[in-house]
């Protein structure tokens, strides 16, 4: 007679318990590897990167420095702790901020979108300021934007001349207890720089009296620092480099001028 032996059986529950935790240890070890690898590559990607602006540590902006309404602020925090805000305050080192989801951009679709959503305008990036919300749960950037033509309906939320708030999620701090935050933040290689011009689209909050960009990416971007349209991401660029593009490369009065004529036979239609 065969004896057979059932191998799983036999053995103790210390050694089973021996082999689970050293998968699990495992397992955590490759994580962690993965998490470290991603880390410095995106350390080495921030060196040259154009929101790398976005990882200088700042002063968080406190009821005593903050220049916007009690009212606005409170409904701008609310915004973000509900879009990205994490579970507990972000003092806690296992906070994590809510992921956005991300558009997937048509690089097909019409090079200006629907002429009747957001409001589009040209102006340029003056200044910014990073705002940990009341909560401690979220964390976002107020860039300072110094519209200087808009186009689009007459009764655009937006006027020349204005400085309007332009809120997206991330930022570093010097955080309150100490010590720096960063969050909510990866390297782009394309996108929004203190000190140059746009022409960009922007959704308006009203409850909040700030604009928003599509995502943390803005979709349709260009930039007009050197007094002609350049691709402003990587959507943008595309298009230029396959020929797909109506306005790269116009100066900014053609610009001004064949965009002005768009909205205006757009908005004459809508009568």
């Amino acid at each position: 007679m065969k004896i057979r032996f059932h191998w799983v059986r036999l053995l103790s529950p210390v050694v089973i318990f021996a082999w689970l935790a050293c998968g699990l240890s495992s397992g955590l070890q490759l994580t962690l590897r993965v998490v470290d690898q991603q880390q410095a590559s995106d350390a080495k990607e921030f060196q040259t990167a154009a929101n790398r602006w976005m990882k200088t540590p700042v002063e968080a902006v406190s009821s005593q420095t903050d220049s916007i309404s009690s009212g606005d602020r409170q409904a701008r925090d609310a915004y973000w702790d509900k879009r990205i805000g994490a579970s507990m305050p972000l003092s806690d080192p296992t906070a994590r901020l809510q992921q956005q989801p991300m558009a997937d951009p048509d690089p097909w679709a019409p090079e200006l979108g629907d002429l009747g959503q957001g409001v589009l305008v040209l102006g340029k990036f003056e200044s910014y300021r990073t705002v940990l919300s009341k909560s401690r749960r979220s964390l976002y950037t107020e860039i300072q934007f110094r519209v200087q033509h808009v186009f689009g309906h007459p009764n655009a939320p937006a006027q020349a001349g204005e400085l309007i708030d332009i809120d997206r999620a991330g930022g570093t701090i010097i955080a309150p207890w100490g010590g720096t935050l960063s969050v909510g933040l990866r390297p782009e290689q394309m996108g929004l720089q203190p000190g140059h011009a746009y022409l960009i689209r922007l959704g308006y909050d009203p409850s909040g009296n700030c604009y928003l960009a599509a995502s943390i990416t803005t979709i349709q971007l260009w930039d007009l620092t050197d007094g002609i349209v350049k691709p402003g991401n990587s959507l943008q660029k595309y298009r230029a480099e396959s020929g797909r593009s109506e306005i790269n490369g116009l100066s900014i009065d053609a610009l001004i001028r064949l965009l002005d004529k768009k909205f205006e036979d757009y908005y004459t239609g809508k009568k």
